[in-house]
């Protein structure tokens, strides 16, 4: 009889263990956010701006992505940037993208382009957003479009970055990486001696862009080894690129994400059919949401 008894009450254990709901995980908070138009005082100009930051009722702060645009680029990058900082916003991570000297609402001339002016207008633009005071100071990484990338990498001298993504980085110590998208070794040697001749270089990029290359432009590209700054760096690394880019090619990137030895994950990853533009400036918006994917994941990965 006791020996039943056991037995039923064992099982009626079981029937409850049974009927215990399990937990549900979790789901990620989704933040509302807003995008404000600024501008940055920078070099004693005005920069133009856009901060995009979740909303919260409390004091959060929150992570932080500096977003650097490529040549002759804007701080939208045909959507793009956009997307990826709504996306990042979406998940709790404040942005902060800018329009370089003559690109986009810039008030500068092109002339003014270089890597020192770009390079200032980012420390510009990450103190604006500590000084916010709505920051995690721990959590906080950049990204790069091509010269962007150069430009992300080099930043990398300030030790408050944790991560940085790359579009197609022009990132090769000197100005190697940038002969193609000139025209060539001896278009570079061309340019290079108007610049010296005359402060800057009348330039036509392949997209039909005219520019004025200012010599500053070709001596910090000569002087800049953002490879080496990468060598340094500890944090994770991602470098996307497409394998029909001829611009900065498959090799080049590669070659880049290798440069990272003491990363704690480097890592690249390759889009199919994708040339530099990524789709964004041809009708192909699977490459450019592979691109804006890939990117936020990278990002609430390394900083969430």
């Amino acid at each position: 009889m006791k020996k039943s008894l056991i037995i039923c009450l064992l099982i009626s254990l079981v029937a409850l263990v049974g009927c215990t709901p399990k937990a549900t995980p979790q789901e990620p908070t989704i933040y509302d956010f807003t995008a404000e138009t600024i501008k940055v005082s920078s070099r004693d100009i005005e920069i133009p701006a856009i901060v995009t930051m979740p909303k919260t009722d409390g004091e959060e702060k929150f992570p932080l992505v500096v977003m650097a645009h490529g040549h002759g680029g804007t701080k939208d990058e045909a959507g793009s940037y956009q997307t990826v900082a709504e996306g990042l916003a979406a998940k709790g991570i404040a942005t902060i993208r800018m329009d370089f000297p003559g690109c986009g609402e810039s008030t500068e001339e092109f002339v003014n382009n270089n890597v020192t002016n770009m390079l200032a207008d980012i420390k510009s633009s990450l103190k604006y957003m500590l000084d916010l005071n709505k920051i995690d100071e721990e959590k906080v990484a950049i990204l790069g479009y091509s010269m962007g990338g150069r430009l992300a990498t080099l930043s990398l001298e300030n030790p408050i970055y944790k991560a940085i993504a790359m579009w197609a980085p022009a990132a090769t110590n000197g100005a190697d990486s940038l002969q193609s998208f000139l025209g060539g070794e001896e278009s570079v040697k061309k340019l290079l001696a108007e610049a010296e001749e005359n402060g800057s270089a009348k330039f036509t990029t392949p997209w039909g862009q005219e520019q004025l290359l200012g010599h500053k432009f070709f001596t910090d590209m000569q002087e800049t080894k953002p490879l080496e700054q990468l060598a340094k760096f500890e944090g994770p690394v991602m470098v996307i690129y497409g394998d029909k880019d001829d611009i900065i090619t498959p090799e080049v990137s590669e070659a880049v994400v290798s440069a990272a030895a003491k990363s704690s994950d480097a890592k690249s990853h390759k889009i199919e059919g994708a040339d530099h533009g990524f789709g964004l400036f041809s009708e192909e918006p699977e490459l450019s949401k592979n691109l804006t994917d890939t990117t936020i994941e990278f990002f609430v990965n390394s900083l969430k």
